[in-house]
């Protein structure tokens, strides 16, 4: 199915409010000797003072740009791309997109994906397009696959499984708050549960004795410091969790530190997961290969939030597949992959 044209639609929403409120700032990570940054609010509660919010309560109508790609056969593609309360806006994203972006398009086949991602992928770069455009694109195209052959996506990929195990994110202001929260997660099914911590070294380690005495020896449990360590601070972690038995650490250091995080795989047994800032703001898929080629991650995190992943996860499998190693459940004691 051949792409004819592009179509772009201002459609007027529901009526919606503005606000803006402070959700937290950037503080040393406790004790504050290491020099890093991390997120406040998930070692402390903001006090009243600290809190700024703008409210208007006058109700604005809102408007989205749809994106149709038409082919002339009975099925389009169909993808958001802006939304906002200013109608002449849009209208002029919409222009954008048919001068700069819609050439690239019409006349390909939709079932040439590949190009497709290519032709968006290299425009980032050189038309500053952005990764948003790509990924939005590309998630159109294989929804329209998906409802041309008429099965979901997973087995389109070549899925062979109806199930997979699943982990809970939990919170808490404390240990003990933290330590309930995965008791809970494990009497409502789920097969692990996974913290973002950010209290510093000493006290995540002491959160890693309580929760496994708290779990119980059948659960799994993930630690997620988001980037709160040093290399040092993290071996530190690391040997703990071991001792937990955990079933890996993830993102414990910037992912640009390709050489602290190979540090961590060669001196722990604890599979050390990565690369999901890396992922967000751009690089993956072609950045997987050399971290694990390095061994400077054991499993590969692909960023769960972008609008569409399906032609970059495919690419991270076949860089996976082609260094011969299996990919297994996060559940496997042995190392985790992908």
């Amino acid at each position: 199915m051949m792409i004819k044209e592009a179509r772009l639609y201002i459609q007027q929403g529901e009526p919606a409010t503005r606000s803006a409120c402070t959700g937290g700032f950037t503080e040393k990570v406790p004790p504050g000797l290491s020099g890093l940054f991390t997120r406040n609010t998930h070692f402390r509660r903001l006090q009243p003072e600290e809190i700024i919010e703008f409210k208007d309560e006058t109700l604005r109508p809102t408007y989205t740009c749809t994106l149709r790609l038409v082919t002339g056969d009975d099925l389009d593609a169909h993808g958001l791309i802006a939304s906002g309360f200013q109608r002449d806006e849009l209208e002029w994203e919409a222009r954008d997109f048919k001068a700069r972006i819609a050439p690239m398009l019409i006349g390909v086949d939709t079932f040439d994906r590949e190009f497709i991602w290519q032709r968006l992928w290299y425009a980032q770069r050189f038309l500053y397009t952005g990764r948003q455009l790509l990924d939005t694109v590309d998630g159109m195209l294989w929804d329209l696959a998906v409802r041309q052959a008429r099965m979901p996506l997973y087995q389109l990929l070549g899925g062979c499984r109806e199930r997979v195990p699943a982990y809970q994110c939990i919170d808490g202001d404390s240990i003990d708050e933290l330590a309930a929260a995965a008791v809970n997660a494990k009497e409502a099914g789920f097969k692990g549960a996974k913290d973002h911590s950010y209290r510093g070294v000493r006290a995540n380690i002491e959160l890693a004795r309580q929760m496994r005495a708290a779990v119980g020896d059948d659960f799994l449990l993930l630690h997620d410091p988001v980037e709160n360590y040093t290399c040092e601070e993290a071996l530190q972690v690391g040997r703990e969790l071991e001792r937990q038995n955990y079933t890996w650490m993830e993102e414990p250091l910037q992912d640009h530190d390709m050489m602290g995080l190979k540090k961590l795989c060669d001196s722990l047994d604890l599979p050390i997961l990565a690369m999901e800032w890396v992922g967000y703001v751009g690089g993956q898929p072609f950045s997987a290969a050399p971290y694990l080629a390095l061994g400077a991650a054991d499993i590969i995190r692909h960023r769960h939030n972008r609008p569409a992943q399906a032609g970059a996860v495919v690419r991270e499998f076949r860089c996976r597949g082609s260094r011969g190693e299996p990919t297994r459940d996060a559940g496997d004691r042995q190392r985790p992959t992908l």
